[in-house]
């Protein structure tokens, strides 16, 4: 399924993986999208798919770019509903915690980017 990358300086959540969302729905007006040196429009949203609920990550309020790299998750999506972590003399991770005391971490890889990897997850 791939993986899911954190984002500190987006304010939204966009996935280029549509398997991980349901719901897609489109906007009744689309959303002008600034990532990097692209800008593009947006026109659909959806939630997180059902499957992946287990995780602690917002269920909805997902964008969707499927000419996207990447599935990029805003740190401040995600901070709204759940406690993160960081701490750069402890790991080099961030760390959402659940309210049942379960957490996912998103480790710094190689190339810099924080991801979560996702294992293949059974869709209902």
């Amino acid at each position: 399924m791939g993986s899911i990358a954190m984002d500190c300086r987006a304010s939204i959540s966009v996935f280029t993986n549509l398997t991980l969302l349901q719901q897609i729905q489109k906007l009744l007006q689309s959303i002008l999208v600034h990532c990097g040196a692209t800008k593009f429009r947006n026109t659909h949203m959806g939630n997180l798919h059902s499957s992946l609920w287990h995780l602690p990550l917002p269920q909805t309020g997902y964008y969707t770019y499927p000419n996207g790299v990447a599935n990029l998750l805003s740190l401040a999506h995600v901070s709204n509903k759940y406690h993160v972590y960081f701490d750069s003399w402890v790991d080099q991770a961030f760390y959402i915690f659940h309210q049942n005391s379960t957490y996912m971490k998103f480790k710094q890889q190689k190339n810099s980017l924080y991801l979560f990897i996702l294992e293949m997850i059974k869709k209902k």
